[in-house]
């Protein structure tokens, strides 16, 4: 019974996250263009680097969907976690496809507070999810501070 529920808890995340990727992927529309001309941060990632932390970041998600679906925790901290991933595509959408880093900006607020709420509920409740999804909403914090810094040099 438990490997059923281990199971279930994993197929459910894995659901999520591809979701999640496969909408953000459609939302990317690169512009190289555009994209090229922005006068970037000293501290940006290259595409390698953004692409390898995403991965960490999907990664992490699913570890912690798996263990919320498991545990029977659906509401509030899954139903928070469903709109920080549906705020993320939204953010790309912003950014990638209107080109809009002010906007960005605002979704990345957003994004940013509900993921350290998120992350405030979880050291509460249970100190395994906290740690498994800080890095997370840290990245979620660099990401606020990378869109504001893109914004004002632009």
């Amino acid at each position: 019974m438990d490997t059923v529920k281990k199971l279930t808890g994993l197929t459910v995340a894995l659901f999520c996250v591809l979701l999640v990727a496969s909408a953000g992927q459609f939302c990317v529309n690169a512009d190289l263009k555009w994209y090229s001309s922005l006068v970037k941060p000293f501290f940006m990632p290259t595409p390698l680097g953004f692409t390898f932390t995403v991965t960490v970041v999907y990664a992490l998600c699913i570890a912690v969907i798996t263990r919320l679906v498991v545990g029977k925790r659906f509401f509030p901290s899954l139903t928070v976690l469903a709109l920080t991933g549906v705020l993320a595509v939204l953010f790309l959408f912003v950014v990638f496809r209107l080109r809009n880093l002010y906007g960005g900006v605002v979704v990345a607020v957003v994004l940013f507070l509900l993921s350290a709420a998120l992350e405030v509920r979880f050291v509460v409740k249970d100190w395994v999810l906290a740690a498994v999804y800080a890095p997370v909403a840290l990245f979620n914090a660099f990401c606020l501070v990378l869109t504001s810094v893109l914004a004002m040099t632009n």
